[in-house]
């Protein structure tokens, strides 16, 4: 069966932070799209998180579900689902477009 996605994903490594519990992690995002994205985290988190994170100059702080966690080897990655209004979607759907479109 294929999956079909409703946005783009492009590669990244980006430095970000989540917040949990009151308690910050940091993590590297490796995908990202305008739903959600794919981290490295140092172990596994909970399902609530808040991811913060800076885009062209623009800092984020976005509400975000997980939505799977695996661990390979002593590596941990995780999918988080986004809730974010259409401002946030925009600017990182726009970043990840323009990549794409960039010669």
């Amino acid at each position: 069966m294929t999956q079909r996605r409703r946005f783009v994903r492009r590669r990244f490594t980006l430095p970000a932070v989540i917040t949990a519990a009151e308690v910050e992690v940091q993590v590297t995002i490796l995908e990202l799209s305008g739903q959600g994205c794919v981290l490295q985290c140092p172990g596994q988190l909970p399902d609530s998180v808040e991811l913060s994170f800076t885009l062209k100059g623009s800092s984020l702080r976005i509400s975000s579900r997980i939505v799977w966690q695996r661990q390979s080897g002593d590596r941990f990655f995780c999918g988080l689902d986004f809730d974010i209004d259409s401002a946030q979607r925009s600017l990182i759907v726009d970043e990840i477009l323009g990549e794409i479109i960039r010669p």
